[in-house]
Order: structure tokens, then sequence, then C-alpha cells
């Protein structure tokens, strides 16, 4: 299928993620919306700079969520001395690598340059987060609470053994199969400051504080598992050989359609450039008037995964900020006027 690709296969499974170039976005005549062949059931939920939404695969009636954000805000909000785009390309790089039954999977990322949302599908989990979060919930009952501790502390060891830190464990990223399984879900960052200097001398300079007990005394991994509390429901998988990700691999998380497509429109325009002298040329060899072409425009390829300069001719292309797609509301079709670049 055009504009898609499979991703490296994780290293401890066979299924591969998928990444797709092109999203079209349609409301059919029932009403549904339709994300590419996935057709919107409902809203999952909401955050600060997205949301997620239960979509069902017209190929095969399978559910997935698939989380939606916005290019343009992450962009623009600043998570230390990077922004929350760079953070996410990060996160998405290691979830390509990273299979275990007790973390969510990340099955396909969708990047149209020609839109400002990024699409992520995963993994549904339908049983929802453990237990409410709001202060006053009833405790789990003793043997659910057990089970969940365990997939917790199994999953967790399989993270710290590809070297990646959760830092916010709370309900609503603890995740509960129908089966009744606990998987984790979003890494993400636990220091939020609207103040980025603020935000960076937090992460530098705000002593750990713990309520009681010497953190130095506390059981590891290891320990836990041998306690006599921990009861698992099933074996702990094998962990594998650790997750390496590159720099290289996150900066290309999901924005290598863009160069793809940047340098198939500068070839374009170049051989419309050239096909506008040569017909000139012709013009004028009609009318007794002698004239050549000067220069042939220059093959431009690039190789799956592989990066590659060009050299783009000066006042070829003009760098242009994309409007908010998310501000003016969601439109029913992916809108192609909103390019990265601008061929002149």
């Amino acid at each position: 299928m055009d504009g898609e690709k499979m991703a490296s296969p994780p290293p401890n499974g066979t299924e591969t993620v998928l990444e797709t170039a092109t999203v079209t976005k349609i409301v059919r005549d029932d009403g549904v919306k339709m994300i590419n062949t996935f057709e919107v059931v409902k809203k999952l939920g909401k955050g600060s700079f997205g949301k997620v939404k239960l979509c069902r695969n017209t190929h095969d009636g399978e559910l997935y969520a698939i989380k939606v954000m916005d290019k343009n805000i992450l962009r623009r909000k600043r998570q230390g001395m990077t922004n929350m785009l760079e953070n996410v390309k990060k996160e998405i790089a290691i979830m390509k690598k990273l299979n275990h039954p007790h973390c969510v999977r990340m099955y396909e990322v969708i990047d149209d340059p020609d839109s400002n949302k990024l699409y992520l599908r995963l993994e549904y989990v339908s049983g929802g987060q453990c237990m409410p979060s709001e202060n006053g919930t009833t405790p789990l009952p003793l043997e659910k609470a057990q089970s969940y501790f365990a997939d917790l502390i199994i999953g967790l060891e399989y993270l710290h053994h590809n070297h990646v830190l959760h830092r916010d464990i709370k309900p609503e990223n603890l995740l509960v199969t129908a089966e009744g399984r606990l998987k984790l879900a979003d890494f993400g960052c636990p220091f939020v400051n609207s103040n980025v200097m603020r935000l960076y001398e937090m992460i530098q300079e705000d002593p750990v504080t713990f309520k009681e007990g010497n953190p130095s005394e506390r059981l590891k991994i290891a320990a836990i598992k041998e306690h006599e509390w921990f009861k698992p429901i099933s074996e702990s998988p094998n962990l594998g050989t650790p997750v390496a990700v590159s720099e290289a691999e996150i900066a290309n998380a999901f924005s290598m359609s863009e160069r793809v497509v940047l340098l198939v429109k500068i070839r374009e325009r170049m051989l419309g450039r050239l096909r506008n002298v040569r017909n000139t040329i012709a013009e004028r060899k009609g009318n007794g008037v002698d004239g050549k072409v000067e220069a042939e425009a220059p093959p431009v390829s690039i190789k799956e995964g592989e990066q590659q300069a060009v050299e783009i001719p000066e006042g070829m292309v003009e760098q242009v900020d994309s409007d908010d797609e998310g501000s003016k509301g969601e439109p029913t079709t992916s809108s192609r006027s909103e390019s990265r670049c601008r061929i002149m």
C-alpha cells in the first residue's frame, strides 16, 4: 500500500511497527468518522496535547486506541531545554522496540507531512485504569491488588532492563485487560511547571523527598520477586537483549516522510522549470532565434531508512509556518495546504 513501510521488528517479538506517511479523514454517509481504514467508535480521553479515540479496523474488526496529537502544539510547548515534540519522538523511538505482555504495544505511526496531526495506533486495553484515582477510593481486594502488583513489577523489570524509566506510575497509566492482567502505558515526565526556567531548576536542584524510611534500604526488584507477597499469575517472560535507541532513530521517529515529500516536490519543481526553458527555446527557434538548455535537473532520490543531503538552489524553498489545524476544528479530509515548505 502506498505511503506505508515496515519499521524494524521489536527484538523480543516478531510483530513490526507500521509507518504510514498519508492520512485520509472522511465522514461516511452514516455519520461515522474514518481515519484511513479505521472507523472512530468513541472518544476514550483527552489531554493537554491531544486525545485518544477508540477505533475499529474495517478490515478485521480489531479495536485499537489511536492517540491523536497536534505537532504544532507539541512544537511550541517547551519542556526543560527542548520541546514536547522532541520528547514524543524519543518515546516513539523507544516504543517501536518494546514488546512485553505487561507494556502497551504500539502498532503504527501515522505521520502525513501535509497534516498537523500525528497518529499513534496503540493496543486497546478494554478494562481501563486499574482503579479510580480520586482520594477516598475504596481499596482493591487483596487478591486483585497482589495480581496487579506482580504484573506491574514484571513490567517495570522489563523496562529497567532496557534502560527505560517510566517515571509516572499512577492508576491512569496502569491499564487492565479483559482477562484482568495489568499493562503499563504512557511513559511521561513527572516534572510539570509552566515556567521553563523553574522546571529546569526543579529537575536539576529540587531534593528528592521521601515520606518515611531510607531509600537505600528499600527492596530492589530482584528482592521483591523473592518476597512472599509477590504472587505472579504466570512466569516472567525472558528479558532478552536490552534494546538500544540511537540519536538517528529518535530524530527519524516519525519525520522521514517530510524529507521524502520535500525532495520529491523540489525535483518536480525543477523539472517544471526545465520544461518551461525547453518550451521557450523551441519558440525562439521557431522565430529564428538560437538558444540552448544550460543544465539538466539533478536527480533527487532517497533510500528507505537513509537520510540524504540535497543541494537546493537558492530561492527554491521558503520555510513557512503552517496554521494550527487544531485551532480551526478538525477537517473531514486531510488538508493539503499545510505543506511544511513552499516551493517557489
